[in-house]
C-alpha cells in the first residue's frame, strides 16, 4: 500500500473521517494490491454534506460570488490538477485498472471541463425578448439549488470534472458520491 493515511471525506469545508469509523479499502485490479483506505461515507456522513450543500445554497454563498470568481475557482482546480498531472494519472490507472494512456487522458479531460466551465462561468446570460411597442420580455438565469453527483467506477475523475464544474459555474452547491472502489 502506497501510505498509511486513511483518506477521508471532504465535507462542509474539511477533510473528516467517517463517522461510523467504517474503512473501504481501494485495490489495484491487476495486481490486487490495496492501494489506499478510504473512509466510508454512511448515512451520517451523507446527511452532514447535504446539509453543509443546503446552507451554502441558502445562504448564497455561490449565487453572491461573482461568477468570474466562481470560474477563477474552477481554474485553480484545474491548475492544481495540471500541477500534479503525472501522480494523478498513475493513480487513475491504479484506481480503475486503465492503460496509463487512457488515465492521462481522463485527467486530462478533466481540466478541459474545469477550464471550459470556469471561462463559461460569466458569460451566461438571460435574454431580451420584444412583444411589441414599449414592451419587453426578459430572462433571467438562475441556479437551481444542490446538485447530487453520483459518479461511476470508470471515468470517476472525468465526470466528476464535468457535473461539479458545470454545477459550481451556475451557481449551485454540489454533493459529490464517488464511486466505492475508485473513489
Amino acid at each position: 500500500m502506497a501510505s498509511n493515511d486513511v483518506v477521508k471525506n471532504y465535507i462542509d469545508g474539511e477533510w473528516r473521517d467517517s463517522v461510523s469509523g467504517t474503512r473501504i479499502e481501494v485495490d489495484d485490479p491487476a495486481s490486487a494490491e490495496t492501494i489506499a483506505v478510504v473512509a466510508e461515507a454512511g448515512p451520517q456522513d451523507i446527511e452532514l454534506a447535504v446539509t453543509a450543500a443546503h446552507r451554502v445554497f441558502r445562504d448564497r454563498v455561490l449565487i453572491d460570488m461573482h461568477p468570474y470568481d466562481r470560474g477563477r475557482m474552477l481554474f485553480r482546480v484545474a491548475d492544481a490538477l495540471e500541477a500534479r498531472f503525472d501522480e494523478i494519472a498513475a493513480i487513475n490507472c491504479a484506481e480503475t485498472g486503465k492503460a496509463l494512456e487512457l488515465a492521462d487522458g481522463e485527467v486530462q479531460t478533466a481540466i478541459r471541463y474545469l477550464r471550459y466551465y470556469g471561462g463559461l462561468a460569466d458569460k451566461l446570460e438571460g435574454r431580451s425578448i420584444p412583444r411589441g411597442a414599449n414592451l419587453v420580455n426578459y430572462t433571467v438565469r438562475s441556479p437551481f439549488g444542490v446538485s447530487a453527483q453520483i459518479v461511476p467506477w470508470n471515468g470517476p475523475l472525468e465526470l466528476t470534472a464535468r457535473s461539479l464544474a458545470c454545477a459550481i459555474a451556475t451557481g449551485n452547491s454540489v454533493v459529490v458520491k464517488s464511486p466505492e472502489l475508485v473513489p
